[in-house]
């Protein structure tokens, strides 16, 4: 993320630092973040834990920027890849939607390919998502230009309410290094596959008779889920 170049969306490269667990008595902040965000997909229908799309919306107060991001993730293995979109803009508290442009707001999408991996240990699922580089893909207001910081998310992952616990931990140029929580939801992803497909047979002409149904064919089942 940048200010909204980070600059405070500044300079200097960001860098997320993986904590395994947060405190149970989450901050009100992250209350509010889990407030903002849309409804999980009943996980039951997904083809695994990971994969699909994460969302965030998020204030980082120290920055006065919001962002929303939003991981598209897939899954081989323990290994993932995808991307990392987000619209990020400087605001005040309660701006929780980019608002019109005025002097001094800085407001723009990027995007970053992204790679990571899933591993489970005693304390649950840990998922790390790190990008790999970044694109200015529109501007909104001001003048984004400059290095983008790049986003790298690690946490653990509740596999029940699919909201991943994710700590930014981030290095400016002067050294300064600070460490925001960021809660995504997953908010969609690939259906489970059906362990059964019956062939379709087609009968051609008026007095033609069906052939005896053939054996049902196992599908082969799919990773995937769709930031």
């Amino acid at each position: 993320m940048t200010t909204v170049r980070r600059t405070a969306l500044g300079t200097g490269v960001l860098v997320v630092s993986a904590l395994a667990l947060w405190p149970r008595d989450l901050p009100a902040s992250v209350e509010d973040q889990r407030a903002r965000l849309p409804a999980a997909p009943e996980a039951t229908g997904c083809a695994d834990e990971v994969s699909g799309v994460w969302r965030a919306h998020v204030y980082y107060q120290r920055l006065r920027d919001w962002y929303r991001y939003e991981l598209r993730v897939e899954r081989r293995g323990d290994a993932l890849t995808g991307s990392i979109h987000l619209r990020g803009w400087t605001g005040r508290p309660e701006e929780t939607e980019p608002p019109p442009c005025r002097p001094g707001l800085r407001d723009a999408e990027w995007s970053e390919p992204a790679t990571g991996s899933v591993s489970r240990g005693a304390n649950g699922l840990t998922v790390r998502f790190d990008a790999t580089s970044w694109r200015l893909e529109r501007t909104h207001c001001g003048d984004p230009s400059g290095d983008y910081a790049l986003d790298h998310f690690s946490g653990l992952l509740d596999e029940r309410r699919q909201e991943f616990t994710s700590t930014n931990t981030y290095t400016f140029g002067n050294g300064e290094t600070f460490a925001d929580p960021t809660l995504f939801r997953r908010v969609s992803c690939t259906p489970r596959a059906s362990s059964e497909s019956r062939p379709r047979v087609v009968v051609e002409g008026a007095g033609a008779q069906p052939p005896p149904a053939l054996p049902s064919a196992r599908r082969r089942s799919l990773f995937g889920c769709g930031r």
